[in-house]
C-alpha cells in the first residue's frame, strides 16, 4: 500500500476497497495516463483509493506523471530518548531535504539533519520508512518522495535551527511532547510514528 498527501488529502494505492468509500478500479493492465484522472477524482473528498492487483505498477504510472524530487531525513533520538524536532512554516517537522546529485540516501539524511538543527556526530540506522506528498513549486506539480531512516545523538544538545529554511525552533522532545506536537504536524510526519 502507498498513500500521497496532497494538501490535507490522501491518494491511496491499495489491494482492497474495504477500507474505503471513495474508490476507484484499476484492472491488471490499466495505468495511470494522465493526472486529472485522480486529481478530479479527489476533488470533494478526504481520500481517494486506486484498487488494483498490482499496486506497485499503478503507483508507478502514477509517479511518472509528476516530476519527482527525493529527499530523506532522520527521526533523531538523544541519548536520554528525547526526539529531536523542528518547528518550520508554522507546523512541527522533523529535519529533512532534497537529495544532492551523487549522494546516497543515508548521506542526504545525515547532512540534512546537521544543516537544519547544528548538531554533527549523529549516525544514521536503519531505514524507517518512505513518505510521499504532492505539492505545487513555481506553478509545477511536484511528487516528493522522503525517505526516513533512525538516528542517533550522543553530543551537545545545543540546536541551532537553519533559519534561512523557515526553520524557527528546534527542539529535543519528550514522548510527551512529541505526541503533542505531532498533532501540529503533517500527516506524513505522524504516518512515521
Amino acid at each position: 500500500m502507498y498513500t500521497v498527501y496532497y494538501g490535507e488529502k490522501r491518494i491511496i494505492f491499495d489491494f482492497s476497497e474495504d477500507k474505503y468509500n471513495n474508490f476507484i478500479h484499476f484492472s491488471r493492465t490499466d495505468t495511470l495516463s494522465y493526472r486529472a484522472e485522480v486529481l478530479d477524482l479527489l476533488d470533494g473528498h478526504d481520500h481517494l483509493a486506486c484498487v488494483c492487483e498490482d499496486v506497485e505498477r499503478v503507483f508507478a504510472s502514477f509517479c511518472d506523471l509528476f516530476k519527482r524530487v527525493t529527499a530523506a531525513g532522520g527521526i533523531v533520538v538523544d541519548s536520554r530518548g528525547r526526539t529531536l524536532m523542528i518547528f518550520r512554516n508554522g507546523r512541527w517537522d522533523l529535519p529533512k531535504g532534497k537529495r544532492e546529485p551523487g549522494e546516497s540516501l543515508e548521506e542526504c539524511a545525515v547532512r540534512e539533519v546537521h544543516e537544519e538543527c547544528g548538531i554533527s556526530g549523529h549516525t544514521c540506522g536503519r531505514p524507517v520508512g518512505t513518505t510521499w506528498h504532492l505539492y505545487v513549486m513555481n506553478g509545477e506539480m511536484i511528487l516528493k518522495d522522503t525517505y526516513w531512516f533512525s538516528m542517533a545523538y550522543n553530543g551537545p544538545t545545543d540546536l541551532t535551527p537553519q533559519t534561512e529554511e523557515g526553520i524557527s525552533r528546534a527542539e529535543w522532545c519528550t514522548e510527551k511532547e512529541k505526541r503533542r506536537n505531532l498533532e501540529g504536524s503533517y500527516h506524513t510526519i505522524r504516518d512515521l510514528f
